[in-house]
């Protein structure tokens, strides 16, 4: 949970970096009509994003957060499960490290699986959410690729190709949320 909240604070600036780099591309590329409209965005995101890293500044000199690296700090170097300070996998220290990664990948491919061939009837929110479980996907692979037969390393790569391209999805469906805020924000009722 602490993490989460820390990720979001994160998330935010990221998301207006993103945005920010994104509508400056489009402004070198953009007809003449169209640069003060995107002049204006960017000016507005800039803002948005002053605002964010405000927050996110505050959160990393806030108590919480200092509480959150003290945690992580102690039971990194403390000794778990008290066999020559040996990580407990999921509280079984007998289970193997191959078999509990067996597990735990196949209970995240089923996740994946359950996505079916729906992926074009997805809308934006079920879009968003088979990229995060592309991600966990990932992200469990990666670390157990040590432990695991090599055959691990192949489910890394269309994990990335397919977390970068819901990504850029997402992107583009928060980015359009935001246009249509700006623009709706600046017109009058007559408009």
């Amino acid at each position: 949970g602490e993490l989460r909240w820390l990720a979001g604070a994160l998330g935010e600036v990221r998301d207006s970096d993103v945005l920010l780099g994104y509508l400056g591309m489009c402004l070198d590329r953009a007809k003449d009509e169209h640069g003060g409209f995107l002049r204006r965005l960017i000016r507005c995101e800039r803002r948005v994003r002053r605002r964010q890293l405000g927050r996110l500044r505050e959160a990393v000199a806030s108590p919480r957060y200092a509480s959150l690296c003290d945690g992580l700090y102690r039971r990194l170097c403390r000794p778990i499960g008290g066999r020559g300070g040996l990580p407990a996998l999921g509280g079984a220290l007998d289970v193997p490290v191959g078999a509990k990664a067996r597990t735990v990948l196949q209970r995240r491919r089923q996740r994946l699986d359950d996505f079916g061939r729906k992926l074009g009837r997805l809308d934006s929110d079920r879009l968003h959410e088979l990229r995060i479980v592309c991600k966990k996907l990932r992200y469990t692979a990666e670390f157990f690729a040590a432990a695991y037969p090599p055959e691990i390393v192949e489910v890394v790569e269309p994990m990335v190709r397919m977390q970068d391209l819901l990504g850029d999805v997402h992107d583009l469906d928060v980015w359009g949320e935001r246009i249509v805020e700006h623009e709706t924000s600046r017109r009058s009722p007559a408009d």
